[in-house]
């Protein structure tokens, strides 16, 4: 037990982070993929467990998490949870037109928005037809334009490590 313990801590965090994505981060996605848009309260368990994952290979101690919880996100640049499902229904979903109807109207702006349906309960809130819109409105003017799946994925990974905070 303690052995292999002190041998694994040996590694180095690049080490750690591969093993992350390998074991981990690819679980997450196939679950995310299928109830990521459960509720809030499931959604926690699997931050809970993630966050303690992280903080053992950011090797970052507790006081300092304490601060800024979002921290061994930061120094790993793994996605929280949330960020996480977002990015995968941003490249999940952004060559496709379902769920994507612009909103048609006289006025001259910069931005063509999607049109969002109305919210009458929370359930709304985690359909496809409410979250696909919500989320590419709110995508920066750079990544709209992006034609490359490749580059699609790497420029919005970037911009949700960004955003965590």
């Amino acid at each position: 037990g303690f052995q292999m313990f002190a041998v694994l801590k040996s590694l180095p965090s690049r080490t750690w982070k591969l093993v992350y994505s390998a074991l981990c981060e690819s679980l997450l996605r196939y679950g995310l993929r299928s109830w990521g848009n459960a509720s809030n309260s499931t959604l926690m368990q699997l931050q809970t467990v993630q966050t303690k994952i992280v903080k053992i290979i950011s090797n970052i101690d507790s006081t300092a998490m304490v601060a800024n919880p979002m921290l061994c996100y930061q120094i790993t640049n793994i996605m929280p949870i949330p960020n996480l499902f977002q990015f995968l229904f941003i490249v999940d979903y952004y060559f496709s037109n379902s769920y994507k109807i612009k909103n048609e109207h006289g006025y001259n702006s910069r931005k063509c928005f999607y049109v969002v349906p109305k919210v009458k309960n929370k359930y709304t809130k985690r359909t496809r037809q409410y979250l696909v819109p919500t989320l590419f409105n709110g995508l920066p003017a750079d990544l709209t334009e992006i034609s490359s799946f490749r580059v699609l994925k790497s420029e919005v990974r970037k911009w949700m490590i960004e955003r965590i905070t």
